[in-house]
């Protein structure tokens, strides 16, 4: 019989990794809006990458919400919204179909737009269908930054 630790039972079990770099690596993770990578963990906390990508997929386990059907997708159903956050923009590209759909968990403010009407307003004021254009894909890009290296982690040939 293995004698008792406090990593017993949780995701810092069986490792070998000091239990302070396990929680700098998760307060790294969960502070982070947009995600963050087997490499970045590798960089900041100047831990191995095979290391690094063993922890964050750990972290990544830990943090499924039990009983949630779809606890660990990436993007897309199952993402967690935060303040100032966006939920869809579908209204703005054609063919203009709603693709998402929201819950909210406590009391939420949301503020929500008659896509056809500001549509119409952009076409009629050109600098604002720019400006909105130019705040809407900074967050697109941002959105498909943060899957590309969560992307990157899941798929990477790591050795």
């Amino acid at each position: 019989m293995k004698p008792f630790t406090v990593k017993m039972g949780t995701v810092f079990e069986s490792s070998h990794v000091p239990l302070h770099v396990w929680l700098q690596a998760v307060h790294l993770m969960v502070s982070s809006k947009k995600g963050v990578s087997s490499n970045q963990i590798h960089r900041t906390m100047g831990v191995t990458l095979k290391t690094a990508w063993f922890m964050s997929h750990r972290i990544r386990e830990a943090m499924k919400e039990p009983g949630w059907p779809l606890g660990g997708k990436l993007g897309g159903q199952g993402e967690t919204l935060e303040a100032d956050d966006i939920l869809g923009w579908s209204w703005l590209v054609a063919p203009y179909y709603w693709r998402f759909d929201a819950r909210a968990m406590e009391v939420t403010r949301a503020i929500a737009l008659d896509g056809k009407c500001l549509r119409s307003k952009c076409e009629e004021n050109h600098d604002l269908g720019y400006n909105l254009l130019k705040r809407f894909v900074a967050i697109v890009e941002q959105r498909l930054q943060s899957t590309r290296m969560q992307l990157l982690d899941v798929y990477a040939v790591h050795r």
